[in-house]
């Protein structure tokens, strides 16, 4: 809509008014910022104008930040317009705001998450988190038995039990419970909570993302779980610096990163598991243990940094500091990007020299050794191109 405003109007003023109960945002005195209306919602007004044959001009913007007193005594002024100050919208997106896209050329010059994962998707939804995710296995199990022995009032009165929505229902959610299996998921960093998961959508789980969840809770004939670390990260940030990254070995929530509405997390599995419930169509189809990283640029990765492309073990004894070698950078970068949909962009190692791509590669993979009373977790701020923390987000 913003590219189809600015081809089609001659000229088009802005003036945001800001007001986001939600984004906080202060004048430069110090005072909270306020919304010209009774709503939560932020406000802005157009001034769009369409003359004949007439030069486009740049769209004009105008930011005003501060109480309700003050927007509307600066909106009577005849000069408002006057003072704008001239924006440049950038492809794809024409935001029509003053962003800030310091980086951008850094960002592009990565590969995409989504590229780099052949298998990703947000973290699973459960519609009920006050019912289904609980602090013990005990109360996960008691909540299965619960769905079985009570009547329909019963259970509403005793978990206080809302209306149903689209997509959950108690009778469906009944059905599929005696069907789950207690699992554990990372709920929130550092909060490892049990919930009854089950592989049905719009079940007792209203959407349980069981393509990504699955490769988390592989099992061995015998039933011994193989094991998975879990990339989580947001593909669009909403709040402040970016430092929106966790690793896992658990199951994730959609929240799990950040409980921002726009920020929703997504989960990119390292290994990919043969599906030995379903017969293989292919015969060539894996029945292995596979990365689940795109092979050429796999392939590529190995190449600038020296490693064996088939020591798929990604794991590393000891975790390195991020303050080494090869990459420092300004967390910042590409900041304005991801406030966008785009999905970040960690930089491949391709281009750097051996010494510091074997650092950059071993930064982003999972640390076998998980944090104990000896060994506690690693939280090191350092500056990488990803401009995260990677965090081992259970058992501190």
């Amino acid at each position: 809509m913003r590219e189809k405003i600015l081809s089609t109007f001659t000229s088009v003023h802005v003036i945001n008014l800001h007001g986001s109960t939600k984004r906080l945002d202060k004048a430069s005195d110090g005072t909270p910022d306020r919304n010209v209306f009774d709503i939560q919602q932020g406000v802005s007004i157009f001034v769009m104008v369409k003359r004949g044959s007439h030069s486009k001009r740049p769209p004009q913007y105008r930011s005003i930040l501060g109480s309700r007193a003050h927007k509307y005594a600066r909106l009577a002024e005849d000069h408002l317009l006057t003072e704008s100050v001239p924006i440049g919208p950038v492809e794809p997106y024409f935001f029509l705001t003053d962003k800030d896209f310091t980086g951008q050329d850094a960002y592009e010059k990565g590969v995409g998450l989504d590229t780099l994962f052949r298998l990703n998707a947000c973290g699973m939804v459960t519609a009920r988190d006050h019912v289904l995710v609980n602090f013990d296995q005990a109360s996960a199990a008691k909540l299965v038995e619960n769905f079985a022995a009570l009547s329909e009032a019963d259970f509403r009165n005793l978990y206080t039990l809302q209306k149903d929505s689209r997509d959950w229902t108690y009778h469906s959610a009944k059905l599929d419970a005696g069907k789950s299996k207690i699992e554990a998921v990372l709920y929130r960093p550092f909060d490892v909570r049990y919930l009854p998961y089950s592989r049905s959508s719009k079940g007792v789980l209203s959407y349980p993302r069981d393509e990504i969840m699955s490769e988390m809770r592989f099992e061995d004939s015998d039933g011994k779980r193989r094991g998975n670390f879990g990339l989580l990260t947001c593909k669009q940030q909403s709040t402040f610096e970016f430092q929106h990254v966790l690793i896992t070995t658990q199951l994730s929530d959609k929240c799990t990163v950040s409980a921002q509405t726009r920020e929703a997390g997504y989960h990119f599995p390292l290994y990919l598991y043969p599906d030995e419930t379903a017969a293989q169509a292919d015969a060539l189809a894996p029945t292995e243990r596979t990365l689940n990283l795109d092979p050429k640029l796999y392939a590529a990765i190995c190449e600038a940094a020296g490693i064996d492309p088939a020591d798929t073990d990604m794991a590393r004894e000891n975790p390195l500091s991020l303050k080494e070698e090869g990459g420092a950078a300004n967390a910042a970068e590409g900041v304005g990007v991801l406030r966008s949909k785009a999905m970040p962009r960690p930089r491949t190692p391709t281009h750097l020299s051996p010494t510091s791509a074997r650092v950059q590669v071993r930064r982003t993979v999972a640390t076998r050794r998980m944090p104990t009373a000896d060994h506690p977790p690693v939280v090191t701020k350092g500056r990488g191109r990803y401009g995260v923390l990677f965090y081992c987000a259970e058992r501190w």
